[in-house]
């Protein structure tokens, strides 16, 4: 049996594409993964030209920086996550692969220009050499899962080394990786390493 989040994706794809239209729109999370609980979110990621000029009505802006933007709103009484990157967050990510894992694992919905799946493609092979790299990420994936079904009460082990959200995880791998790829010696790979996503 389809769940509510599959049964109304088609209109929340519609939602999403009058808000920011001509975009490539993506699936994550539990519903890309047909894992959902009645009680789950619907993770989009969606690129846009200016992360700034992107808006849905009656969302919640949850963090956001030059490249991205995570947007909080709800459709259906479903809870949504809008995802919101510019090209520089692709670019960024083929430049730090270690960063892509979680959207390597996404549903295409929408992408005509396959701008998406081809910086996915040049990421992924990354992950096939450094596997240790892809089991950090599942580990880290399954605990921010725990924490949440928790409520927060319970951290697994790696949530206990480093915070659980994403940029301060990007940041752990920037450590481990940034020396194996960043070009040496320039100013912009020196800020790329410290800075936060």
């Amino acid at each position: 049996m389809m769940s509510k989040q599959r049964d109304i994706l088609p209109d929340v794809l519609s939602f999403v594409q009058e808000q920011v239209p001509n975009c490539p729109v993506y699936l994550g999370g539990s519903v890309s993964r047909r894992h959902e609980r009645p009680d789950s979110d619907i993770d989009l990621f969606v690129v846009v030209a200016d992360v700034d000029a992107a808006d849905v009505p009656g969302g919640k802006v949850e963090w956001q920086e030059h490249s991205f933007k995570l947007v909080a709103a709800t459709f259906h009484e479903v809870p949504i996550h809008l995802h919101v990157g510019s090209p520089a967050l692709l670019q960024m990510f083929e430049k730090h692969p270690w960063r892509a894992y979680k959207f390597l694992q996404m549903e295409r919905l929408h992408d005509p220009d396959g701008i998406v799946q081809r910086a996915m493609d040049r990421v992924a092979p990354w992950f096939d050499e450094h596997p240790d790299a892809a089991e950090l990420w599942q580990q880290w994936l399954e605990e921010h899962r725990e924490r949440q079904l928790s409520g927060g009460s319970q951290l697994g082990s790696l949530l206990k080394q480093f915070p659980s959200q994403v940029p301060d995880l990007w940041s752990h791998l920037d450590d481990m990786y940034g020396d194996k790829v960043a070009e040496p010696g320039t100013e912009d790979d020196a800020k790329n390493r410290t800075a936060h996503p």
